[in-house]
């Protein structure tokens, strides 16, 4: 049996659903990149993220911010990528900000 477990743990992988979504984050107060940085770090998760998910947040462009979830299933990775944007955004309308949440980047029309 401990043959059969080590040869199925060493050939067999989990697969993983992936799904981004991006939030847009403003603030006009004095210490407004602060206020960015704590909600940024809101969406990380603060240590509420389920074993088995990762979740990254990243840069994308001004105002514009990159959630990317990596799940065990297409259901928990939508929640969770949800879960962050809301996260994101409470925290910086909490400040005076304003946050919006949207699934295609949004490209400039200039």
């Amino acid at each position: 049996a401990e043959a059969v477990v080590t040869a199925a743990r060493d050939n067999v992988s989990v697969p993983y659903v992936d799904v981004t979504g991006y939030v847009d984050l403003e603030s006009a107060a004095p210490d407004g990149v602060d206020d960015v940085r704590d909600a940024l770090a809101a969406a990380e998760g603060n240590g509420e993220v389920p074993d088995g998910v990762e979740l990254d947040v990243g840069y994308v462009g001004s105002p514009e911010y990159r959630i990317k979830v990596r799940a065990p299933d297409y259901k928990t990775a939508e929640s969770q990528l949800e879960t962050a944007a809301e996260r994101a955004r409470e925290s910086i309308e909490a400040a005076g900000g304003v946050g919006d949440f949207h699934r295609e980047r949004r490209e400039d029309d200039e």
